[in-house]
């Protein structure tokens, strides 16, 4: 990987078994988890006498060869009268009948997006619910997809149909293949954009003007309701889905019809009919666009000249520009781009003729533009980001 920086002047794992019972323990493990234990109570501050150490109340016990759980740890009660470790239950839990544990009995745990009641032998019993479309399960409960993986990614598709996710968060600026989709669009058309909605669902348009919808999980493709050029707008689109309000659990996608005058049109994933807005500024290639959960519109437009190659802010309500940076020229001009916002940074996915496929980012606080990855093996087409992914770094 190559970088360059620039300056812009302006602008289920194995259980554990289940210890033994009554006294009947390995001396050499109790001696070594009491000196263990006894160790890390003495770094906690713990007073220490003559006779040995002085536990945690919580720590200290008063039968002998009882066993419980101290910190997700199945221990035992040993003849000093405190918990001595036996089994670390790690990413399982501790119970103190059953030892190291799928879930504690009675409570509600997942079984991938299924709610279970967890049974008396600490394992996944009656299912409770079924999470909805849109929700994942964690930690006993339905949850909105926007909580957990979807906001994590800039979502990617590639001119070969790969789908895969790219990992911004503390600058990781991972590429990760989630499979092929397999969207039969009309006379074997390649895809040329893609966005992602709140539920962690792509939608991804073909140069047919098919629009498809596509699962992040598996790569699976379904057919939308939406028909290709309804209302004038063409095939080929730019896209983007925004917030209706910042904050807001709703959102609209913003479509841009393919074009140096491109038409700024707006849906909805019910009614799925572009309604247009107006004209976007002229300029030598189509925008693709991004869109955040405080309700912002951007629009990205690629070029090789000077003042040419920018990022704007788009009135949602008119198409006008409200604001924008310019950037250094690219390279050459793009023959395949891409955009997305994630974290208050701007990232550009492009693929400069002769050049080969880089990634750009842009942070507008600190107008740094710099070269993340160069040279991928990706050429992209289109790049998604779910409404609910942070607005903020950190």
């Amino acid at each position: 990987m190559h970088s360059s920086l620039m300056r812009l002047s302006s602008g289920a794992p194995r259980r554990n078994s289940r210890g033994p019972r009554s006294g009947q323990i390995f001396s050499a493990l109790v001696l070594s988890g009491a000196l263990a234990f006894g160790a890390a109570l003495a770094g906690c501050g713990t007073s220490v006498s003559s006779t040995g150490y002085t536990p945690a109340p919580d720590a200290m016990c008063t039968q002998q060869g009882q066993y419980a759980c101290y910190a997700n740890t199945y221990s035992v009660c040993n003849s000093a009268g405190y918990l001595t470790p036996v089994s670390d239950c790690g990413a399982l839990v501790c119970s103190d009948s059953l030892g190291c544990v799928d879930c504690a009995p009675g409570s509600m745990t997942c079984v991938g997006d299924e709610v279970h009641r967890c049974g008396t032998d600490g394992k996944a019993a009656e299912l409770l619910n079924a999470c909805a479309f849109g929700e994942r399960c964690r930690a006993g409960t339905c949850v909105d997809a926007c909580e957990v993986e979807a906001s994590e990614f800039i979502y990617l598709l590639d001119d070969q149909n790969e789908l895969l996710s790219f990992a911004p968060r503390n600058d990781a600026h991972t590429l990760s293949v989630i499979g092929k989709i397999g969207c039969m669009a009309q006379g074997g058309q390649g895809p040329n954009s893609m966005s992602i909605d709140r539920k962690a669902q792509a939608w991804v348009n073909y140069d047919s003007g098919e629009l498809f919808l596509v699962s992040t999980k598996d790569a699976s493709c379904a057919p939308s309701m939406y028909t290709a050029g309804p209302s004038g707008i063409t095939p080929k689109v730019g896209m983007g889905f925004v917030a209706d309000l910042a904050g807001s659990k709703t959102e609209s996608l913003y479509l841009a019809s393919f074009g140096t005058s491109s038409i700024l049109y707006k849906m909805t994933a019910t009614s799925q009919t572009p309604v247009k807005i107006g004209s976007l500024p002229m300029s030598q290639v189509s925008p693709e666009m991004t869109g955040t959960g405080d309700a912002t519109l951007f629009a990205y437009f690629p070029s090789s000249v000077a003042n040419e190659h920018r990022i704007a802010r788009i009135d949602k309500a008119t198409a006008q520009i409200l604001s924008d940076w310019k950037l250094p020229p690219l390279p050459a001009q793009a023959n395949a781009w891409a955009f997305a916002h994630w974290g208050g940074r701007f990232y550009m996915f492009v693929t400069p003729q002769n050049i080969g496929n880089q990634i750009y980012r842009f942070d507008p606080t600190s107008n740094e533009y710099k070269l993340i990855l160069d040279k991928t093996s990706y050429r992209i087409v289109g790049a998604g980001v779910s409404t609910c992914a942070p607005t903020r770094v950190g």
